[in-house]
């Protein structure tokens, strides 16, 4: 019999980490730096897990300074020696898209996404199809759209990223937030006055600055261009098909490192999008 996977096997190991007391600059500096969205907050006296920030964290409370304010306090986590199939219920019953992973000793080894899940869910050979996981109320784009309306729609839709249709509304290309945003340029006081002065210690660049632009958007330090977005998309992404096997689909994700793929018929018209929350689904069960 096979061994239960375990979270430690597919977990991500010695994680970034911020601690209290400690300042909302620090968490937007890792943001810049790391293609991350949430970071565990230890407290720095004993190095005990007190909470996880967020990159939507941080957009909602833009005036707020103390980390210790703008973190969600308590969160949910999960053990190394937990299954898998628990941590997927922990993240789908909470709505989370990250566990913070503690060993016996209540320290901080890892954390855990539904993304570093997909590499089991392919090993898993199953037979269900994306049919029945997929999420069918989607709202496409036109390649001609302004990027300025396609942020819109996002922001409407509460979608990070969106299948485009070409003339003939088949699926062209895909695009998120993050491109869009990527495509944004701000003067270096605005940064400045965010992130303080770069030092040679600060190795991002002006198109890593993308995972916290939206901050800049929301508080109305920038203005999006009206680019068509067929000139920002991704052209001919990778996409599954309705009939698609979940663990072929998860393979895909997992290669890729998507957190999403649109979905399409034979003739490549869009039927929904599968995200890697859907198809944890199945370890759920």
């Amino acid at each position: 019999m096979a061994a239960t996977p375990k979270v430690r096997d597919y977990m991500t190991k010695d994680p970034v980490f911020l601690y209290v007391p400690g300042h909302r600059r620090e968490a937007m500096k890792i943001f810049v730096k790391e293609t991350l969205s949430g970071i565990p907050v230890l407290r720095e006296d004993d190095d005990k897990l007190v909470g996880i920030i967020t990159r939507k964290d941080v957009f909602d409370k833009p005036h707020e300074d103390q980390l210790a304010m703008i973190m969600h306090k308590d969160p949910v986590l999960c053990r190394e020696d937990d299954s898998l199939h628990k941590a997927a219920k922990l993240m789908l019953d909470n709505s989370v898209h990250r566990l913070p992973v503690l060993d016996a000793d209540d320290k901080l080894v890892g954390v855990i996404s539904p993304l570093d899940m997909l590499a089991h869910i392919a090993d898993l050979e199953l037979n269900e199809t994306v049919e029945g996981y997929m999420q069918k109320a989607v709202v496409p784009l036109h390649r001609l759209m302004p990027a300025n309306v396609a942020l819109e729609v996002m922001e409407i839709t509460h979608a990070k990223a969106l299948a485009v249709l070409d003339d003939a509304a088949t699926v062209s290309g895909i695009i998120t937030d993050r491109d869009i945003y990527a495509r944004v340029r701000i003067d270096q006081k605005v940064v400045e006055s965010e992130l303080g002065p770069k030092t040679e210690d600060d190795n991002w660049s002006w198109e890593s600055l993308r995972n916290i632009m939206k901050l800049y958007y929301d508080i109305g330090k920038i203005q999006i261009p009206r680019t068509p977005i067929e000139k920002i998309m991704v052209k001919d992404p990778k996409t599954v098909q309705v009939k698609t096997s979940v663990s072929r689909a998860a393979r895909v994700m997992n290669r890729g490192r998507f957190n999403q793929l649109p979905v399409t018929d034979v003739n490549g018209h869009l039927k929904g999008m599968v995200y890697d929350m859907d198809l944890i689904k199945v370890l759920a069960k």
